[in-house]
Order: C-alpha cells, then sequence, then structure tokens
C-alpha cells in the first residue's frame, strides 16, 4: 500500500478555499434512512419530503461551520444531514445525541415552526491518505 502524507496548513488551506469559496451552499437536517452511496447526486436531491431543515447559507470560521436561525419546515427526528456548496458537491452525515454520530443534537425530536441553528460542525480533512 503506497501513502499520502499531507501537512497541516495544506489541509487548513483546503478546508478553507472549499467552505469559504463564493458559492451556492446549503446544510439541510432530513428524517429517514441515511443513504450509504452519494455517488448519484439523486439519492440526496429526490429526499425533499424527508428535509426537516434547510439553512441556505452558511458560514466557515476557526474550522467550524455555523449557521443562523431557520425556521423547520416539517416535524420528525432527525437522522441525517447533508451540506452541499457548489465548488464541492455534498457530504452526508449522520445525527444523533452521542459522539457517535457526524452531528450531535440535544433532541433530535424536530418540530415545525422551531427555529434550529448549526454551531460548531467541524470538518476536517485526513493528514493521511492510504491507497
Amino acid at each position: 500500500m503506497a501513502e499520502i502524507r499531507i501537512s497541516d496548513k495544506t489541509t487548513e488551506l483546503v478546508e478553507n478555499y472549499i467552505f469559504n469559496a463564493t458559492a451556492s451552499e446549503l446544510i439541510s437536517i432530513y428524517q429517514g434512512t441515511v443513504p450509504t452511496d452519494i455517488s448519484d447526486t439523486a439519492t440526496i436531491t429526490s429526499r425533499t419530503a424527508d428535509i426537516l431543515i434547510e439553512h441556505t447559507t452558511f458560514t466557515y470560521s476557526g474550522n467550524a461551520i455555523s449557521t443562523a436561525f431557520a425556521p423547520a419546515s416539517a416535524s420528525g427526528v432527525a437522522t441525517w444531514f447533508s451540506v452541499y456548496k457548489q465548488t464541492l458537491g455534498y457530504i452526508v452525515g449522520t445525527i444523533g445525541t452521542t459522539n457517535a454520530s457526524d452531528l450531535v443534537l440535544a433532541n433530535t425530536t424536530i418540530s415545525a415552526g422551531l427555529q434550529y441553528r448549526v454551531t460548531g460542525l467541524a470538518f476536517h480533512l485526513p493528514s493521511t491518505i492510504t491507497y
């Protein structure tokens, strides 16, 4: 096996480029089964009925994504999220109440009309890639 090592400074620059680039951006919180294969973006874009909350903009600072408050459009149990950037495509992760999840919420039960925000969603590139 071969290995590529990436310096911390390089990963920081790449992360800043990805998340600070001026382009369309969206963070969506969903209910239902988490997609396992996102190579076809239709596995995400076809799930509009499962969207509980959509944040149409976000900020990236100190290696963390944050949003303003946005109202939930539906009620349900949040199970997964997607981050979309025109320069990147989609990132998908799980939602739960423990650190075993990619996005931790105090309560995964979402109520329509209530306001929600994302704070401190960290994104880290690996420093080593083995292939």
